[in-house]
């Protein structure tokens, strides 16, 4: 069994997400069954498709108790995407629904203008990189495939993209949380730098 774990609640790219930790070399384990979430030192949330039914999964498979645990007890812990959106507080996508909570504030849609929604491409990130990894440098980009956004109403060690004249959080720090709307399994060496400095958090 490795230390990490990738929570399989039937919305994430999950064959991606263990193929990046596969290529630097860490080993994870799909997680299934909620129960086994205790076994791990550092949980991945990845997902894909809306919040309610996100939501609703988390909550009928029994991982959204489990995640919370986990988050409450220190361990690292990643969302991705739609795995990040579900740590706030609530959404309004197709309805307004209630997420995790352990960050604080809303899921909206993307404001529109010049940039398409969904907002579908590489982006440089603007911030603070050295909260996220000592590796990372203006050199980066990474890959966004995304319609809602996050607006925390708490401030959280952010790394964010100018969207439509809009700030947009691309990536928050918060203890030993790491939550990306982006998609660090598919930005290549980016996105592996991420993935290692989680692997090694302590």
């Amino acid at each position: 069994m490795s230390n990490i774990g990738i929570i399989d609640c039937g919305m994430g790219n999950l064959t991606s997400v263990r193929s990046a930790f596969d290529r630097i070399r860490y080993e994870c384990d799909l997680i299934e069954d909620a129960r086994d979430i205790s076994d791990y030192k550092r949980l991945v949330l990845p997902g894909v498709g809306a919040f309610p039914s996100m939501m609703e999964n988390l909550y009928r498979k029994g991982f959204s108790t489990e995640i919370i645990k986990h988050i409450n007890s220190a361990k690292p812990f990643m969302g991705i995407c739609l795995g990040m959106q579900v740590l706030f507080e609530s959404s309004n996508e197709f309805k307004e629904t209630q997420g995790l909570g352990v960050l604080k504030g809303e899921v909206q849609c993307l404001p529109h203008g010049a940039n398409p929604v969904p907002n579908v491409g590489w982006w440089d990130l603007q911030g603070d990189y050295a909260s996220f990894s000592p590796e990372l440098s203006d050199a980066d980009t990474f890959y966004f495939v995304h319609s809602y956004y996050c607006i925390p109403s708490k401030n959280y060690d952010t790394l964010s993209i100018d969207f439509n004249g809009t700030p947009v959080v691309a990536a928050i720090h918060e203890n030993n949380i790491f939550a990306y709307q982006f998609h660090p399994e598919k930005s290549q060496v980016s996105g592996q730098k991420l993935l290692r400095s989680f692997a090694e958090a302590t």
